[in-house]
């Protein structure tokens, strides 16, 4: 037997070239792509990637999929064959390299070799990535590519079972403003746009409402009780949300608030009390700073007296692997930022929870990854979708997820129930619905 020959399902899997393999009975060969793929994938045309019928990658009588499938990585194509081989030996042939599309995609390699195409917020875009440039944003291809392994796999091993996968709803709330003015100066230009821009009285009027309100009933701002609408909108759908509150001071980019105020402190205390998990949004400038985001975390957990797990940066500022290396060394046990700003989809190419890999230190980080789905912003100020069109495509990614058994993670704010988001809000609360629908017809 080979030293440390891994096995799976009680079947041994080779990565490497057939003809050197010498194993009696039935095994598993992945036929690794060449040296120069992955960056010969980050210079291909866009568009220009090979997709394959189902037909010539799942087992035809195993056939569930009917979509056409991407094709990352090949094995050496002088080897001939199909992309998938069932020889009669047992021996079954991938020549598809899913080992390394899988690592590509879920230790986001391509963005450490990209860091010159990040946007006004050093955000690595969409727009730069393999995904969406080869059109396969809309595919989860990493749970892709393990259904197809496990579909073969019950071919070489029929009586073996598998763990049926549950879909699952995360739903999260970025907590970014708790008052609707940040300040005296905030209050003017909000006062100045009414009375110029829009030419209305009234509306300046309500603003002065909403100052006194804010001054004097702090937990009736809009803002603010939008919080606890997020909170009976899922408990009225059976679920449970995440709220990620702040612990940052004001800056150009975010409102700021002390978590320890004591409006704050009792709000956050009731949703923990309701079932909802209270976790960090670290500010803006906590980005590629491990003190100031540990900061952060201890000053929410101070507030509440109780652990912070996890939570998502603010403004989806992330740099891989440099992000999950600065929220493993802040003691959090997940992160939820791996989402694009500008497009929704599979960043990671995956809809499961999962531990990153740090390419740069060649290990695997203790911590986790929910990867982020859906964003509300995302929908209405970078797509430009109608309301009707932001829900078709949260319910098309979220039947997605279902269809692999994964977890449909989306942010809606808090601020995405009033104002100039109303219409949207309401879109929000139909979703959830659905959502919940979705989740009755897959246990």
């Amino acid at each position: 037997m080979i030293k440390n020959q891994p096995f799976v399902n009680g079947l041994p899997l080779f990565y490497g070239d057939p003809s050197a393999v010498v194993w009696d009975g039935k095994k598993i060969i992945v036929v690794p792509c060449n040296a120069q793929a992955w960056d010969t994938l980050l210079a291909q045309e866009p568009n220009s990637l090979i997709w394959a019928s189902p037909e010539k990658i799942f087992p035809t009588h195993h056939l569930k999929y009917k979509k056409t499938v991407p094709i990352l990585f090949c094995g050496d194509p002088s080897q001939g064959g199909s992309l998938v081989e069932l020889r009669e030996d047992g021996t079954l042939i991938f020549r598809v390299d899913i080992v390394a599309a899988t690592f590509f995609m879920l230790s986001r390699w391509e963005e450490t070799r990209s860091l010159t195409q990040a946007d006004g917020h050093a955000r690595f875009p969409a727009s730069a990535s393999v995904a969406y440039r080869q059109g396969f944003l809309d595919v989860p291809i990493v749970d892709l590519y393990a259904t197809i392994f496990k579909e073969w796999l019950s071919v070489l091993a029929p009586t073996q079972t598998f763990e049926k996968n549950e879909f699952s709803v995360n739903l999260t709330h970025d907590i970014d403003w708790v008052r609707r003015f940040s300040g005296g100066l905030h209050f003017l230009r909000v006062i100045a746009a009414e009375l110029i821009k829009k030419k209305s009285g009234l509306a300046a009027l309500r603003q002065i409402r909403n100052l006194y309100i804010q001054i004097t009933r702090p937990a009736d701002d809009d803002f603010f009780r939008a919080i606890y609408d997020l909170a009976e909108w899922s408990e009225a759908c059976g679920m449970k949300s995440r709220f990620y509150f702040m612990a940052a001071e004001r800056s150009r980019f975010q409102q700021g608030y002390n978590p320890a105020l004591a409006v704050l402190k009792n709000c956050m205390l009731a949703l923990k009390d309701r079932g909802h998990e209270i976790g960090i949004h670290p500010g803006y400038s906590s980005f590629a700073n491990v003190e100031k985001l540990t900061g952060e975390k201890e000053a929410l957990q101070n507030a509440i007296h109780q652990p912070v797990l996890g939570g998502r940066q603010h403004y989806l500022r992330f740099r891989a692997p440099d992000t999950w290396r600065d929220w493993e060394a802040a003691g959090l046990k997940y992160d939820s930022t791996m989402g694009y700003a500008d497009q929704e989809g599979f960043r990671c190419g995956t809809a499961y929870p999962y531990q990153p890999f740090d390419v740069e230190q060649d290990r695997a980080l203790d911590i986790l990854e929910i990867p982020l789905i859906v964003m509300d912003t995302t929908l209405k100020v970078y797509r430009n979708l109608t309301p009707a069109q932001a829900k078709a495509r949260i319910l098309e990614l979220a039947k997605t997820c279902q269809t692999f058994g994964g977890q449909f993670t989306l942010l809606w704010h808090n601020t995405s129930l009033v104002d100039d988001w109303q219409e949207w809000g309401q879109v929000y609360r139909e979703a959830l619905f659905e959502l919940a629908k979705l989740k009755e017809t897959s246990s």
